[in-house]
């Protein structure tokens, strides 16, 4: 999923090379389109999305449903090398969490 914080700090910094860091060439996209209806695109996806997450507030809602292991990794990385299945284009901007009861 796409990582909330990392596109809201690119948001807070305004810097267009941030958001290329996530993938987002502001270059290439329409002059009058605000930084806030990227956040809204990404965020929403065609209904893909309906809701930001961040690690916090994910980690939050899995203590909140029992589990009691909860770990950040980066793209690659797993506990179990069949989830490492993930696209290249998603690393930089993408959350990977994974939880155990």
């Amino acid at each position: 999923m796409p990582d909330a914080g990392r596109y809201l700090l690119a948001y807070q910094s305004g810097r267009k090379d941030d958001w290329l860091a996530l993938g987002c060439d502001l270059t290439k996209l329409p002059k009058d389109l605000t930084q806030m209806e990227i956040i809204n695109f990404i965020f929403r996806q065609k209904s893909e999305h309906l809701y930001a997450y961040d690690f916090e507030i994910l980690s939050n809602m899995l203590k909140n449903v029992g589990f009691s292991k909860i770990i950040r990794y980066d793209f690659g990385v797993s506990s179990v090398s069949e989830l490492c299945n993930d696209l290249p284009n998603h690393k930089s901007n993408s959350l990977y969490v994974e939880a155990l009861k």
